[in-house]
């Protein structure tokens, strides 16, 4: 539940622009103006994921999921420099590690997807990779150790690429259930 006067007081609004990830820049708007935050350890939250929804469209289309991903970054920059000019706090770090996981997500989407040439797929990876917040969360990010960090590690190594054709070699059916298509 959010506080209506918050929200008309500051002006707050989904961004129509995004199609992947309003809600999540909504409520950390939210989040720098609201003086009081409590939080229920209940689910009281259910998403609802339909054929024609966006975000199981943009799984669809690497294309437009990629384009998605840097809306979402641009979004989200935005917040962290407001919470800088309004709090002088870098909130940065509290989402780095999705982008790391982002990153991770395009190598194999790109790696799985057979309509798009190898020379687009490695253009479209270099675009994402070169966009600043990407690079400063490969810089700073720190995985935790196991397994898991593996491909984390491969990324700040700046192997980005190395990765997508690692995952190329994926049989599609481990691919799809890894993205859940």
């Amino acid at each position: 539940m959010l506080d209506a006067n918050t929200i008309k007081n500051n002006n707050l609004h989904f961004d129509t622009n995004l199609s992947l990830g309003e809600d999540t820049r909504f409520v950390n708007e939210y989040m720098l103006h609201e003086t009081s935050i409590g939080f229920l350890d209940k689910c009281l939250y259910y998403l609802t994921i339909r054929e024609t929804g966006a975000n199981l469209s943009s799984l669809k289309d690497v294309r437009k999921r990629l384009n998605d991903k840097l809306k979402i970054i641009k979004a989200r920059k935005e917040i962290d420099q407001k919470a800088l000019r309004l709090y002088g706090i870098n909130t940065h770090s509290y989402w780095e590690g999705t982008l790391i996981l982002s990153t991770v997500e395009v190598c194999l989407r790109l790696a799985q997807n057979n309509d798009i040439s190898l020379k687009e797929k490695h253009a479209m990876l270099k675009a994402f990779m070169n966009n600043d917040a990407v690079k400063e969360a490969c810089q700073t990010f720190k995985p935790e150790k196991g397994l898991k960090a593996i491909p984390f590690n491969i990324i700040q190594r700046g192997q980005a690429k190395a990765l997508f054709h690692l995952l190329s070699l994926l049989p599609k059916s481990l691919a799809n259930k890894i993205t859940k298509q």
